[in-house]
């Protein structure tokens, strides 16, 4: 994918596993693909098995709105399974193999991959072996489709909801700036110390930059000078002074 290191599937298994009912109803394709929402299911501790199966039963009979299947595209194990087989099909998808609309974000489900964790992260923490899995998965999802990190989203970041509960969520960051590590091949060097006066050291294609003016951190956000790293980018940077405007542009080949 334009900009995604490679990432390798993980296992999944498929909705025979765990004995998935047939929808009822025809599924539509999800569409292009621009976002996946992480959940957690609130959902009654048995063997994984019977619990996801439960939860397709629970959604295929909701009243007043009951779903045509259960409505996640993947679902994740308890931290006590955690074994390298830790992932579930959800939805059933179509056909040709893409996948089907879901329904686990009400008025954002187009486009959406709707990932689920077994358990209630309000009242536990995700393992470590966990939150391994979860971006294994994230990752392979978003090579695959060629998401934006940023669209990785909590499900209260688009609905009023306290899912996917606050101890997932508030790794969610965290999760996110390992996903640019691994997708962009970023390459972390344990030997660096930090910068004197707060300055903020910028490494470009694994290659540290000495840039003419300092960067640093303001109101949260790094401020880095922007010929420096446009340049080291192979980047041809023009500023017009009448506009008062920069302009960045890739050279012709």
């Amino acid at each position: 994918m334009p900009g995604y290191f490679p990432q390798s599937q993980p296992f999944i298994w498929d909705r025979r596993t765990w004995g998935a009912m047939e929808p009822t109803t025809n599924l539509p394709p999800l569409g292009p693909v621009t976002r996946v929402t992480v959940h957690h299911t609130v959902s009654t501790r048995k063997d994984p098995l019977v619990e996801i199966k439960d939860i397709q039963l629970y959604h295929i009979t909701k009243e007043p709105e009951p779903f045509s299947d259960i409505g996640y595209h993947y679902v994740i194990d308890r931290a006590e399974n955690i074994d390298g087989r830790d992932i579930y099909q959800g939805r059933k998808p179509q056909s040709d193999g893409g996948l089907s609309l879901g329904a686990h974000v009400a008025g954002h489900n187009t486009g959406n991959i709707g990932v689920a964790v077994l358990g209630n992260y309000d009242q536990e923490d995700l393992s470590p072996g966990q939150q391994q899995v979860l971006e294994e998965l994230l990752a392979w999802l978003s090579y695959k489709y060629d998401i934006p990190i940023h669209q990785i989203k909590g499900h209260r970041d688009l609905n009023v909801t306290d899912c996917p509960g606050d101890h997932i969520y508030d790794r969610l960051p965290a999760l996110r700036e390992n996903l640019v590590r691994r997708l962009y091949g970023i390459q972390v060097n344990p030997a660096y110390a930090p910068l004197p006066n707060g300055e903020v050291r910028i490494v470009i294609n694994n290659k540290e930059l000495k840039p003419s003016v300092p960067a640093f951190i303001k109101d949260g956000k790094t401020v880095a000078p922007l010929r420096d790293v446009a340049e080291a980018l192979g980047q041809v940077v023009y500023f017009d002074d009448r506009s008062w405007t920069v302009y960045v542009q890739s050279p012709k080949g």
